[in-house]
């Protein structure tokens, strides 16, 4: 397989949401109970944990209110992107995703943020450093991979919560006036792979120090098929 280009690995970083609508995995990170789960876009999420079913639906924060003097409030309405049409490349991935205030981009959340960005990483399309990218086979699907660092211009889906845990993740959070909090060689470097049919996150593992245990991998079983409503019932 041929390694991918930082401008190809950008690429299907912003990808995700036109390239798949339903999904099947199983998401494993250290000390922590299995998640297995089934994804029907949009706004449709079913985990299994311990034996238990959850069901989740819709985005995973509420709609801003637009508000005009002497009017009533009126709700912002944002549709699905899979309602919108993105520039495409020639090589099948997305060019230019429609902008933010008109497309509802998340998927339904699960334990955090990370959740969304694993399934859409866009914050890895820009404000970072990719090195040694490369593309293998795991368990059977072509993987492109990349050592990847936060760096300015890093914008994670929540800061609390980014892909890329790093020293500009951390200012991020802290905020702008906030000094150092740990020198740079205490932070690692992260290695994500990218599906390359979906472009969701199939592993992102630290590289160097950490302090605690971190990252995540993520099994892929079956990638659009039909999924039934009553997987989505509610319990």
């Amino acid at each position: 397989m041929q390694a991918p280009t930082e401008d190809a690995f950008r690429a299907l970083a912003h990808s995700s949401p036109w390239l798949f609508t339903t999904l099947h995995l199983t998401v494993r990170r250290p000390l922590r109970s299995p998640v297995e789960a089934w994804l029907s876009r949009p706004g449709r999420l079913a985990v299994e944990v311990d034996g238990a079913r959850h069901v989740v639906t819709g985005v995973p924060y509420g709609k801003a209110v637009l508000r005009g003097a002497g009017t009533e409030p009126e709700p912002w309405v944002a549709s699905p992107p899979q309602d919108h049409t993105p520039r495409w490349r020639a090589d099948g991935l997305v060019g230019r995703r429609p902008g933010r205030l008109e497309v509802d981009y998340d998927d339904p959340l699960w334990g955090s943020y990370e959740w969304v960005a694993m399934l859409d990483p866009v914050e890895l399309s820009a404000g970072t450093r990719l090195r040694d990218l490369q593309a293998t086979a795991r368990a059977g699907r072509e993987t492109w991979w990349a050592l990847a660092v936060g760096v300015e211009g890093y914008d994670p889906r929540y800061s609390c919560c980014p892909l890329l845990w790093g020293a500009e993740s951390e200012r991020l959070y802290a905020g702008a006036d906030a000094g150092p909090l740990r020198a740079a060689d205490e932070y690692p470097e992260w290695l994500v792979g990218l599906d390359r049919a979906t472009g969701v996150v199939v592993s992102c593992e630290p590289v160097g120090p950490v302090g605690v245990p971190a990252g995540f991998t993520v099994d892929l079983y079956e990638v659009d098929v039909d999924l039934p409503d009553a997987l989505f019932a509610p319990r």
